[in-house]
């Protein structure tokens, strides 16, 4: 009997290839939002101290109205970039969410073909273990046959020989 050979095995590496691709695009989507959340808690760390450099700025007597001003236009500036940042952040994040998406289909897709495979692969052997089977009881069916002729031959010599023809 002929090897194992599943005909889609030429889709199941494509469908397998694509599924790397898309853990890749993940990974790198997932490392996008890192570098965002890390810019997005430096920035905040920096407004924070901003905000207090400010207010310990206006307490006492030599205020001064000019570093106020100041630490306020670039408090305001360290808002503008944080609002910007939480758009990006929103974005990446409904980026995320389609290749995550694109990624379970894909697995999807190749343990349907992996299923599909196994069970071609089970009734390959069920029809091999069977086929050999059918060889081993012809086998045996032709060795009892000639065991039998030998049998019935050798009795009929042996009649022969009695008889003394």
């Amino acid at each position: 009997m002929a090897k194992f050979e599943f005909r889609l095995q030429s889709v199941l590496r494509l469908a397998i290839s694509q599924l790397n691709e898309r853990r890749r695009e993940l990974a790198d989507a997932q490392e996008a939002a890192q570098v965002l959340a890390d810019r997005h808690d430096e920035l905040a760390a920096e407004h924070h101290d901003v905000r207090n450099t400010r207010t310990k700025a206006s307490i006492g007597e030599n205020v001064r109205v000019e570093r106020l001003l100041d630490a306020s236009r670039y408090e305001l500036v360290l808002i503008a970039q944080l609002s910007g940042l939480a758009k990006q952040q929103a974005e990446v994040e409904k980026e995320l969410e389609q290749r995550r998406q694109r990624l379970v289909e894909a697995d999807r897709h190749v343990r349907t073909l992996e299923k599909l495979r196994d069970r071609k692969l089970a009734e390959y052997t069920l029809e091999y273990e069977r086929s050999q089977q059918r060889r081993i009881d012809e086998v045996a069916t032709q060795r009892y046959t000639y065991q039998t002729r030998l049998a019935r031959d050798g009795s009929d010599l042996h009649a022969m020989i009695e008889n003394g023809d």
